[in-house]
């Protein structure tokens, strides 16, 4: 299919063997604690964490467009939404559009997660207008109060509460490692690049997106994770004087210049820069109430309204949920969790059950998952009805113009001086500057390999390899 898909765009010929080549004779197995399975054959899929594989993707993905008009569609690898502005007593044609996706995943050998699959409406009308269920295989999608879109929580009312809680609730948790590395008698200066690494960046993801949509008390809330932070980098000092002392900023300063940087930043023929707000037609010399050279939008004050009044009646509301079990503490809990929606933590996996039984041994529980994840490209391709085009009519040496130039030993050595040290380590877990210390002495073996592969049309299997760690979303219990 991508091979196809290749060659529709006007790919080179004389690529796609390379492409075959890197894609086949790859093996696959799985390690579960210290121990690891056999090594079986993959026969579908892509090397994660290969440059090859996000280009692979996008081809896969390029022809997956909207249907209908008045329709928009957000791809990001296996990830796709899509969303519909409904003008009031008028038709949706989401569903036409979700039939055009589900029908272009069956034409790709894809089958779309209907679990996984959510509906979000965001409706600030009195009287919400009923529309008809989304259907995807004849299963209606869950319509939901807020969802998570590439790490940002998007609520039905479009309010931040929900995001901000979620970052501040993660960031708190990484000032234990601030606070231990401290003790450990690291200096000043380390745990502020830590601090920025691994906290702050989790506090400004996305900032450019939601920050002009923020109130003080829930920006307030992220200025408090930055004190506490600073707090136990420099315990003697005031919040203001350790930023002078370390040389920070203010978070709301420094996601100001992020979105002022992001707005230039917006070339003028993207979609994005008609978003941008225009210049005010009039500006003043004088120090008025509105100093904005910008056209802002302004919120109507009903709205507001119906928000205080429902902010009220869960006041008075909770007020009586307490009471009922102020002196029961057990009951006390259970209120307060149903409050807060908390969500019980995933077991871990422990045990599987499967057509044949429950699989409890760590061994046959290894191998049992590296079964799956081998035979489910066959098991897929097995349901497929065989075509006119094999892949194997594309791997025969093809008369072209396009050449290869062989490597030489200095170039290598170049490249290898030129590796940055400060980047993780590959599979050898050798680091870049051992690599770049022993470069006069590979360099030459490394190019011997590079030519010996332009000329087979070939490339080495430990070039194929990927080591990924899966995260799992959810613990299931069936396989």
């Amino acid at each position: 299919m991508v091979i196809s898909k290749l060659l529709d765009l006007g790919v080179r010929r004389s690529l796609v063997p390379w492409i075959i080549n890197f894609l086949s004779n790859r093996r696959h197995r799985v390690k579960l604690g210290d121990i690891t399975s056999d090594w079986l054959p993959m026969k579908a899929g892509v090397p994660q964490g290969t440059k090859l594989d996000p280009i692979l993707s996008l081809v896969m993905i390029n022809n997956l467009n909207p249907r209908s008009s008045g329709t928009d569609i957000w791809k990001y690898v296996d990830d796709v939404s899509t969303s519909e502005g409904l003008a009031k007593n008028s038709n949706s044609n989401m569903q036409s559009n979700l039939d055009s996706i589900c029908s272009w995943s069956l034409q790709n050998y894809m089958k779309l997660n209907v679990e996984k699959c959510k509906e979000l409406r965001i409706c600030f009308q009195k009287g919400k207008p009923e529309l008809l269920p989304l259907l995807i295989d004849e299963q209606a999608l869950e319509i939901v109060q807020s969802h998570k879109v590439l790490g940002l929580i998007i609520q039905n009312n479009l309010k931040l509460n929900e995001h901000i809680d979620s970052v501040v609730s993660k960031a708190s948790k990484r000032l234990y490692i601030i606070r231990t590395l401290r003790r450990s008698g690291v200096p000043a200066e380390d745990l502020l690049e830590i601090y920025f690494a691994i906290i702050r960046s989790v506090l400004e993801y996305c900032c450019v997106v939601w920050h002009n949509n923020l109130p003080s008390y829930l920006a307030n809330q992220l200025e408090r994770v930055q004190k506490r932070a600073l707090r136990i980098i420099l315990p003697e000092y005031t919040y203001s004087e350790a930023l002078t002392f370390l040389k920070c900023t203010r978070l709301d300063e420094r996601r100001e210049k992020l979105c002022f940087k992001t707005l230039k930043n917006i070339p003028q023929g993207s979609p994005l820069f008609s978003h941008i707000p225009t210049p005010r037609d009039t500006c003043c010399d004088y120090n008025l109430r509105n100093s904005n050279a910008l056209t802002t939008i302004k919120c109507r004050t009903e709205r507001n309204r119906i928000t205080d009044a429902l902010r009220e009646d869960k006041t008075a509301y909770y007020k009586v949920q307490f009471d009922k079990v102020k002196h029961d503490p057990k009951q006390a809990w259970k209120t307060v969790n149903k409050i807060l929606n908390r969500k019980q933590k995933c077991p871990d996996i422990n045990s599987v059950k499967t057509q044949n039984g429950e699989i409890t041994d760590p061994n046959e529980l290894a191998e049992s998952f590296n079964d799956y994840f081998t035979n489910i490209g066959p098991d897929i391709a097995k349901t497929i009805d065989k075509g006119d085009r094999n892949f194997t009519d594309y791997i025969t040496r093809v008369t072209s113009n396009f050449k290869f130039q062989a490597v030489s030993e200095s170039k290598v050595h170049r490249l290898l001086l030129s590796l940055n040290p400060g980047k993780s380590t590959g599979i050898d877990k050798i680091p870049a500057k051992i690599i770049r210390i022993a470069s006069p002495v590979i360099a030459n073996s490394l190019a011997k390999i590079f030519n010996r592969a332009i000329t087979s049309e070939s490339a080495p299997s430990e070039w194929k390899a990927a080591r990924v760690t899966p995260l799992h979303k959810k613990a299931l219990e069936t396989c």
